[in-house]
């Protein structure tokens, strides 16, 4: 195709590249392949690409308003600082009807003014959009059919009473591709027991176990962080240190050695729970009723009062009879 200078001058190009981290894009080719190939069709075009409108994220395409990049240079294109787009092939830009659907749109609008795949493909505001709107279907279908086929294999999974996801804090996945499960990691799971024990004894808060875990075990997340009371508490409420877990709403029995027995479980549920009542004050003077005032026979009583000295500069605590 050949362009003219002065429509040349006209088109400006951003590029994008898109690689998902998810089991259905892994045979895509990596972000950095992908910028290779542009850029090697962008020297053969003689196409300008400025490095600031260099767009790559690591994100799927296949549910809309997911990609920060991808919303960053449709608002560009929209305000006209650029107009066109270079990138390895059609369903790098979309997986789903909505986001096509906008591409599409600002092709026909000629908001759009090109749009370039390194395998060869060009579309602009005159070709034959039913191309591209068949590459966009085709890449939406294949994820939809694929992300059926994984719903599929995990719900054969639960029913073989095989965990169907990552591995939890403690534990380590085992076997060969497709009969994956759990098992105890050999250090992690010792740690984890010794936690529940002791969460099992009320007289620990969980602030203390936050920091028994970090600074005297020196136990972290897999990311190598701190493990908080949140991530902590969702640790302590967790069936599948037990031997169970939940898939879609409804607990399932696993066929993997637990870390820790059902009983001590809810011993830790149980102290859990009495952590989370509050605190009423149970202090009464043992003298109330005991001693009468000698007029009227009533008996006298013991009022606590908590009131702030400004002198002192705290709260002090009196106590009425």
């Amino acid at each position: 195709m050949i362009i003219g200078q002065n429509m040349k001058d006209e088109i400006k190009f951003c590029q994008y590249s898109r690689k998902s981290s998810e089991t259905k894009e892994r045979q895509a080719l990596s972000i950095q392949d992908q910028e290779d190939e542009c850029s090697q069709y962008a020297q053969r075009e003689n196409i300008f690409v400025s490095d600031s409108l260099r767009f790559q994220e690591s994100k799927s395409a296949f549910k809309p308003n997911n990609r920060p990049a991808f919303e960053r240079m449709v608002s560009l294109i929209k305000t006209g600082v650029i107009n066109a787009i270079l990138t390895w092939k059609p369903d790098r830009l979309s997986r789903n009807p909505e986001e096509g659907g906008k591409i599409l749109q600002l092709l026909q609008d000629g908001t759009l003014k090109e749009i370039r795949c390194a395998t060869g493909e060009i579309y602009t505001q005159n070709s034959d959009h039913l191309i591209l709107q068949i590459h966009f279907g085709m890449a939406n279908q294949y994820s939809r059919n694929l992300s059926q086929n994984v719903k599929r294999g995990l719900l054969h999974k639960v029913k073989r009473k095989e965990y169907p996801r990552r591995a939890p804090i403690g534990f380590m996945v085992i076997g060969e591709e497709g009969r994956k499960n759990l098992a105890p990691h050999p250090t992690d799971s010792l740690i984890i027991k010794e936690l529940f024990e002791i969460a099992s004894d009320n007289n620990y808060s969980l602030g203390y176990l936050v920091d028994w875990l970090y600074e005297k075990k020196k136990f972290r997340n897999k990311s190598g962080h701190k493990i908080y009371k949140s991530h902590l508490y969702s640790i302590l409420t967790c069936p599948t240190y037990y031997g169970y877990f939940y898939y879609q709403g409804e607990l399932y029995e696993g066929s993997y050695q637990p870390i820790i027995s059902k009983k001590l479980f809810d011993r830790v549920q149980l102290a859990l729970e009495d952590r989370s009542k509050p605190k009423v004050r149970s202090w009464k003077p043992f003298l109330n009723g005991i001693i009468k005032c000698g007029e009227c026979g009533c008996a006298i009583t013991t009022t606590v009062k908590r009131k702030y000295v400004k002198r002192e500069g705290k709260n002090i605590e009196f106590r009425y009879n």
